[in-house]
């Protein structure tokens, strides 16, 4: 079984060469595997499934296709498409999964999120999830009212909100940012999985783990912008040989 994961796209549409670039990836590795993740931050930003430029109906589209030549989809959350709901799922035959989310092959768990809980020293983002995944009640009534907001409302709130980011960020050492390793080590053992895959960070590699003498793997998806990013997981493979970071020019 070929198993393909992707994060990060951050689709806009200043940005239709990703657009381009992920048409020409799903219709050809994508046809070609029989599942693909696509583990947060497809979109750059979601308002909501009432609202879909040109570009995301585009993308939209074309997951239907692949949907419908038996691939199995599937989509996680990321921090900024976090407010996909039924209709996204309805429309693009994925099926949405939690963060984190734990899939097996070959006699081998591997432990798939979006990457931003793993950052624990960004204490505004961790209020963020705190707010938009892990605090439901919370989640709630600010989503439901953000939601029934009417769009023009609702584009006038991201713009605000992407200026605060912009300001927070200037201020973030790449350090904050990144993954916090006791907090990797502390989810990998709680999940009792010795592979992780995941985005968020921009960083792509496979980063070897020791914990308690056992190996571990920490494998990091890229952004995509020159190059796309992928990892193909084959599980008639064992260990780590069963996955290859790949990427790709768009």
């Amino acid at each position: 079984m070929i198993r393909l994961f992707i994060s990060d796209l951050h689709l806009h549409s200043d940005r239709p060469q990703v657009a381009e670039g992920l048409n020409n990836f799903l219709n050809t590795h994508a046809h070609r595997a029989d599942a693909l993740y696509i583990l947060g931050d497809l979109f750059d930003s979601w308002i909501g499934d009432d609202y879909c430029l040109p570009l995301y109906q585009q993308i939209i589209d074309s997951l239907a296709q692949v949907g419908k030549s038996k691939v199995a989809l599937y989509f996680m959350h990321g921090n900024r498409d976090f407010l996909i709901r039924e209709e996204f799922s309805r429309h693009t035959a994925c099926q949405i999964i939690n963060d984190p989310h734990t899939i097996t092959g070959h006699a081998q768990d591997v432990l798939l999120t979006h990457g931003d809980i793993l950052c624990t020293k960004d204490i505004t983002h961790k209020i963020l999830i705190a707010i938009t995944r892990r605090r439901r009640w919370i989640k709630n009534i600010l989503v439901n009212s953000f939601l029934a907001q009417p769009i023009r409302r609702r584009l006038q709130i991201l713009q605000a909100v992407k200026r605060i980011n912009v300001k927070f960020k200037k201020n973030k050492s790449l350090e904050i940012m990144d993954v916090v390793p006791k907090t990797v080590q502390q989810v990998m053992e709680t999940h009792r999985t010795s592979i992780m895959i995941h985005g968020h960070t921009h960083r792509p590699a496979i980063h070897r783990l020791a914990t308690n003498g056992e190996p571990q793997y920490r494998i990091v998806l890229g952004d995509w912008d020159e190059y796309g990013w992928y990892v193909q997981w084959d599980d008639q493979l064992s260990g780590i040989d069963a996955f290859q970071l790949q990427k790709f020019k768009i």
